[in-house]
Formats: structure tokens, C-alpha cells, sequence
């Protein structure tokens, strides 16, 4: 089932989200992450343990860093997500984001 959710959730933000698209707060990119995410996708990340989120860096992760530019000059959103990470730098930042999304399928009522 992980390895499902690591290639579907990289094919839907490959195929759904602009790469011009532009947040500046980590709850705001959590929310992005979310919204473009199927039902059965939602449920598959939430499923995964905190220790299993780091599984996603190289899909997931890849895709929130050039999705929301984290290695291309978002620095307002690198800075909001910089209180939580501790640090400014895009893996990081992209890890906090699948965090909080995580967090937000998590304890949605």
C-alpha cells in the first residue's frame, strides 16, 4: 500500500497543480497539498504512521518543493514553515507541510 500512495500521490500533483502556483504559509501549502489529493489518497496518508512520512521525501516531497518553489525563491513560505522546521531549507520545509497535511487528515472530525 505505501509504495501505491508514494506513485499516485506524485502522478496527481505532477498532473494537477500549476508549478506557478505560489503560497506563503505552511498551513496554506498543507491545504494545497490536500486539496488536490483523491479520497482513497487522503485516506492511504493518513493511514501512515509519523515515522513513515519521511517514506514520501522522494515523490510527495519532491513535488510540494517545485510545486510551491521552495528551491526557486518562495522564501515566505520557507520562513512561515522555518518556526516548525527549525530550519529554512526546502526538504525540510517540504517534510513540515506533508506533516501538517498529515496532521489535518488526522484530526479532521
Amino acid at each position: 500500500m505505501k509504495n501505491w500512495i508514494c506513485v499516485s500521490l506524485f502522478v496527481t500533483l505532477v498532473t494537477t497543480v500549476s508549478a506557478q502556483e505560489q503560497v506563503s504559509t505552511c498551513q496554506d501549502a498543507a491545504k494545497a497539498t490536500l486539496d488536490f489529493l483523491t479520497e482513497p489518497q487522503r485516506a492511504e496518508l493518513a493511514a501512515l504512521s509519523a515515522d513513515e512520512l519521511i517514506d514520501l521525501h522522494f515523490n510527495l516531497g519532491i513535488r510540494v518543493r517545485e510545486v510551491f518553489g521552495l528551491w526557486n525563491g518562495n522564501h515566505a513560505l520557507r520562513a512561515d514553515c522555518s518556526s516548525v522546521a527549525l530550519t529554512k531549507h526546502p526538504d525540510d520545509v517540504s517534510l513540515v507541510i506533508i506533516g501538517l497535511a498529515w496532521e489535518r487528515l488526522r484530526t479532521a472530525p
